[in-house]
Formats: C-alpha cells, sequence, structure tokens
C-alpha cells in the first residue's frame, strides 16, 4: 500500500469544492425547512382537532383549516424555494466568477442580453472540451426564473419576459407558471424540483476546474 503523503495533500488542489459545498448547504438548508414545515402543519391540524369547536358555525373550522393549508402547502413552502433558488444561482454566479479570475486567459466579454455566470460556464465548458450543453441550458433558465421571482415576485403578467420565460421553463420539471397563491399566475416549484439540478452543478463545478487545470489554463 502506498505511504500516505500529508504534503501532496496539502499541495492538491481542491477544484471548486468549497462552491460544490456550498450547493450542497443550500440543498441541506432546503430540505431540512421542508421537513420541518411538514411537521409544524401535522403539529397544528392536531392542535385544531383539539380545539372544541362545537358551538362555532361549521365554516368557521373551515376557514381555520383552509388557512393552514395555504400557509404550510403553499405560502411557507413557496417562499422556502424561492430563497433557496436564489441562493443555489448566486453560489454558482461566485464560482463562475471565480473561475474566470483564475483562468490564464479570461472569458470574452458577454453579450449584452446574456447571464454573466451562464456565459463563464459555457466558455469555459468550451474551453475544456466538455459536453454540458443541457445542463447549462437548465441553469440559464433557472436563473430566468430566479430573475422573475427578485425582479417581478414570481408573477407573470407584471415581468416583461414572460410569455419567453413561459417557454423556456418547460425544459424544467416541477417549475411553471401557476395559480398557486390569488395573485394570479406565478413562478411554482414543487417540492424536490430543484434537487437534481443543484446535484449536477454541485458535480459539474470541481470536474471542470479539474479539466481546466489538466490542460494548464488555470493559474496555480
Amino acid at each position: 500500500m502506498e505511504d500516505f503523503d500529508a504534503e501532496k495533500l496539502l499541495n492538491t488542489p481542491i477544484e471548486a469544492f468549497d462552491f460544490s459545498v456550498m450547493i450542497g448547504d443550500v440543498l441541506d438548508l432546503l430540505e431540512f425547512a421542508e421537513e420541518n414545515l411538514s411537521k409544524q402543519y401535522q403539529a397544528a391540524l392536531e392542535a385544531l382537532a383539539r380545539h372544541d369547536l362545537s358551538g362555532s358555525p361549521s365554516e368557521y373550522k373551515d376557514s381555520l383549516e383552509a388557512n393552514l393549508n395555504h400557509r404550510f402547502q403553499t405560502s411557507l413552502p413557496l417562499q422556502l424555494r424561492y430563497g433557496a433558488l436564489i441562493g443555489f444561482v448566486t453560489t454558482v454566479e461566485w464560482a463562475a466568477l471565480r473561475l474566470n479570475e483564475a483562468a490564464i486567459t479570461p472569458a470574452p466579454t458577454k453579450a449584452k442580453k446574456d447571464n454573466e455566470s451562464a456565459h463563464l460556464l459555457r466558455h469555459f465548458t468550451r474551453e475544456a472540451g466538455i459536453d454540458a450543453e443541457h445542463m447549462l441550458q437548465n441553469y440559464e433558465a433557472l436563473v430566468h426564473v430566479r430573475n422573475c421571482i427578485a425582479h417581478r415576485a414570481g408573477l407573470h403578467a407584471t415581468y416583461k419576459h414572460g410569455e419567453s420565460l413561459c417557454n423556456e421553463i418547460k425544459r424544467l420539471s416541477g417549475i411553471y407558471f401557476g395559480n398557486w397563491h390569488f395573485l394570479g399566475d406565478q413562478i411554482c416549484i414543487e417540492r424536490g424540483a430543484l434537487t437534481p439540478y443543484m446535484h449536477q452543478m454541485a458535480d459539474f463545478l470541481p470536474k471542470l476546474h479539474a479539466s481546466l487545470r489538466a490542460k494548464s489554463m488555470l493559474t496555480d
């Protein structure tokens, strides 16, 4: 068995592992919060069932149940998933900018309409000779979903790119425009919909770094 070389380990590039971990942290936080919401929802339903509402109109209990359902099954989960998507895209943007700083030859200036992180990842993916276009198109669609959430609260009616986004997010499973709230069509994200995209990017970033380093395209 080969002797353990601590010096070699310390000098081995981590190849964007820190950003991969950050993406995992966002996903862990989302999954923890989703599970906690489910438990709180069940606790709230059980607490409601223990209340003596025999002297109240049936509509009163129905209203309490409807409020609980909306809070725990629509409003809070949607806000969690919106926040997780923003956190995910932000982390990828950090990773893409750091990669460009580490490149011996930085990426050319992007076109005005392009997203910076998608442009950088696509450029360096081509330089590395990696075929990741399908994943990058998914990421680009998620960036546009993030933009709609950040700039127009996820609402279709007030987002100037609403129609083009409708077509773009057809490629994303579990993410679509729907009327979950009472505000009209808005971005809806089902539970677990973000998970595969986060996993794919977390796996991809270290591989991209390693490929570029193998081609001597990154600084030490």
